[in-house]
């Protein structure tokens, strides 16, 4: 978001990711390019490989390890995983929430729902 001058100084833009390495390979220059506009980024994701997590935080980024299981459908462990979430994005109280994959839209379609603001930018792969 703007201020009145034009600027993104200080908004916080957090993506949110199943795994490390996917982040890497197909998003990490939109993270480089909203830092350069400003944007403090968050990484929220599985984060399994030190190196990975290593290279991001040397870049700025802040990153938030959050186990997303890909296959698991069981209601139980999948609210409790979004009220995990929940946590870790109200700690970071985003101005703009991109989900990338399949669950992190779910989930961020569920918290979007359940937030006072609505920030949230859904990308589904094709």
């Amino acid at each position: 978001m703007l201020d009145n001058k034009g600027s993104t100084l200080g908004n916080k833009l957090v993506f949110i990711v199943n795994v490390d390495w996917y982040f890497r390979l197909h998003w990490v220059e939109r993270a480089i390019y909203f830092k350069s506009l400003g944007y403090d980024i968050h990484i929220v994701g599985g984060f399994y490989d030190a190196e990975i997590k290593n290279e991001l935080t040397s870049q700025g980024f802040t990153c938030h390890h959050f186990s997303i299981r890909r296959k698991s459908i069981g209601l139980i462990k999948e609210l409790s995983c979004i009220l995990r979430l929940k946590a870790i994005i109200e700690s970071i109280d985003p101005d703009l929430i991109h989900c990338i994959t399949v669950k992190p839209n779910i989930y961020g379609g569920i918290l979007n729902r359940t937030l006072l603001k609505s920030l949230l930018f859904l990308v589904l792969q094709a």
